[in-house]
């Protein structure tokens, strides 16, 4: 959760600490953590604010200055912000159309937060971002072929042992095992789905034959596809009718 001040001024207890808000200053409560705050009792405030989750969300408010023992910044204009979280209330009704503005809103506002921490990607991490997401790319359009880590790292010209590296150091999971996920995510779909034979599944999910397909299936699954296909079969939304 994020708080904006927007006049007068308040105080949080957090993890046995006590911090004093003034207006224009942003308060970060992270997931699950313990926190108390109340109006100043002679110059009370008035505040707004925006509370959000989701897989960037820890990434997404280390950038925008917040530390552990830091849980204020200050910031360059707060009314910007406002205006973000006040173009959102319009868009409450659920609807598609709704949950897009909302969300472009609610980026737009953290954007104007992290302004005022300025952070900067280092040359580094932006190739080496944009590498990961070559390798992810390119493991979704080619999971229906025998791949391996040596396959990726040989399309984006480096080394084997690098890109496995990188790859865990950003997604913390192996790039072998995104591969598996990749294939096995593929399988699963088409075992409940479909009636595709399973030799023709392990084909799509590119392995040689049906025998290598069940025993990587199995080893992950905890299953065999056929059993698999018998607890998890969906007759109603199949795809290959």
């Amino acid at each position: 959760m994020l708080h904006f001040v927007l006049k007068g001024k308040g105080h949080i207890y957090i993890n046995d600490h006590h911090y004093q808000v003034n207006m224009g200053q942003c308060f970060c409560i992270g997931l699950n953590e313990a926190a108390f705050y109340h109006s100043d009792r002679l110059d009370p405030w008035t505040y707004a604010w925006l509370d959000f989750t989701g897989e960037a969300a820890a990434l997404a408010v280390e950038r925008c200055g917040f530390a552990q023992n830091e849980p204020i910044i200050t910031l360059k204009d707060v009314g910007q912000v406002t205006e973000m979280i006040s173009r959102m209330l319009p868009h409450a009704d659920p609807s598609p159309a709704n949950d897009l503005a909302i969300q472009g809103f609610m980026l737009l506002a953290l954007s104007l937060v992290q302004a005022a921490a300025e952070p900067r990607f280092t040359a580094v991490e932006s190739a080496d971002n944009e590498l990961v997401k070559r390798a992810i790319h390119y493991v979704q359009e080619h999971s229906g072929e025998p791949l391996g880590v040596a396959h990726v790292a040989a399309h984006l010209f480096v080394s084997r042992g690098y890109l496995s590296r990188l790859f865990m150091r950003e997604m913390s999971i192996t790039l072998r095992d995104f591969i598996l996920e990749s294939k096995m995510s593929t399988a699963c779909e088409l075992l409940v789905r479909s009636h595709m034979p399973i030799q023709d599944v392990a084909q799509v999910c590119g392995y040689r034959n049906q025998f290598s397909f069940s025993r990587a299936f199995s080893r992950k699954m905890s299953t065999s596809p056929t059993e698999f296909r018998r607890l998890y079969a969906r007759p109603n939304d199949l795809i290959d009718e």
